[in-house]
């Protein structure tokens, strides 16, 4: 429940679907998060990035190989997370992260070794 306003006979409730945000006042839409801005980021500062949105979601983020054949989690020794880099991202930046997007959607980051650039 989000809202509760009580007249003389009658008491209104306004309320969202479960894991729907609240919006600022009665009657406004839904304050979804927007996915940030994380291509040319290093994986930790996407993380960063992420930190609040996947808070508020059910999934977290997937790292993908930017290139045929590059496991993000093959070596950790060739670079830490501060070395691999973010090429591109799913979804794009600014998509509101609503019920229907988390219900289909998930956040990849296809990411890239160090010394390898993107494609």
């Amino acid at each position: 429940m989000c809202f509760q306003s009580q007249q003389e006979k009658s008491v209104e409730f306004a309320a969202v679907h479960k894991a729907e945000p609240c919006p600022g006042k009665d009657g406004s839409p839904a304050p979804w998060l927007k996915m940030p801005k994380v291509t040319g980021l290093t994986v930790s500062g996407a993380r960063s990035a992420l930190a609040d949105v996947e808070k508020s979601l059910t999934k977290g983020s997937r790292l993908v190989g930017a290139r045929p054949d590059v496991n993000p989690y093959a070596n950790p020794a060739d670079g830490e997370p501060d070395s691999w880099l973010v090429c591109s991202q799913q979804p794009a930046t600014g998509t509101p992260l609503d019920s229907r997007w988390q219900a289909e959607g998930e956040i990849k980051l296809h990411v890239t070794q160090p010394g390898t650039p993107c494609p």
